[in-house]
């Protein structure tokens, strides 16, 4: 299981994952399975909550949190 860089954004600022803006939709938590990341900055290794996103047909995992203050960073889930 990996997890491949998104993006970042601040918190509430238009983020979109597959077109959707990821502030739009309700975030389902996925509980016990924390994304271990690193901070593309600063090559931090960081735990993220996973969640996913209800989208027409399907269901997007993404790992989503804060790297610093109101600066949020999201990760997708790759097999």
């Amino acid at each position: 299981m990996s997890w491949k860089y998104l993006g970042s954004c601040i918190d509430g600022e238009r983020f979109e994952v597959e077109g959707v803006d990821v502030w739009s939709r309700e975030w389902i938590r996925c509980p016990g399975e924390p994304a271990e990341i690193r901070d593309p900055l600063y090559n931090e290794p960081r735990t993220f909550s996973v969640y996913e996103l209800a989208l027409v047909g399907h269901r997007f995992r993404f790992a989503a949190g804060e790297f610093s203050n109101c600066v949020w960073g999201f990760y997708a889930y790759e097999a």
